[in-house]
């Protein structure tokens, strides 16, 4: 990759808070431990996610709105996996 390439990455990046980035790393872990079918992801489950906020909390989201938020990127990140397949 050329600097100028890496300089455009960099670019439109975009810059999340603190908050933000806590709760993007509860998915990439929720999700890194899904379960799959056929090699399709299946949904994060409830359980996963309350388990989560027992172990790690909410990360400064009310504990709705962060379940909210996980399924909202769960559900983004199984179209878009399901598109790449189909």
């Amino acid at each position: 990759m050329t600097k100028e390439q890496i300089a455009h990455i960099e670019s439109i990046k975009p810059i999340l808070t603190n908050n933000q980035n806590q709760l993007l790393s509860a998915f990439y872990g929720l999700s890194n431990n899904r379960d799959t079918e056929q090699g399709h992801p299946q949904p994060i489950k409830a359980k996963d996610i309350y388990a989560y906020q027992e172990r790690k909390g909410s990360h400064g989201y009310p504990d709705d709105l962060f379940e909210t938020a996980i399924n909202s990127i769960d559900h983004k990140y199984i179209e878009i996996k399901c598109t790449k397949k189909g």
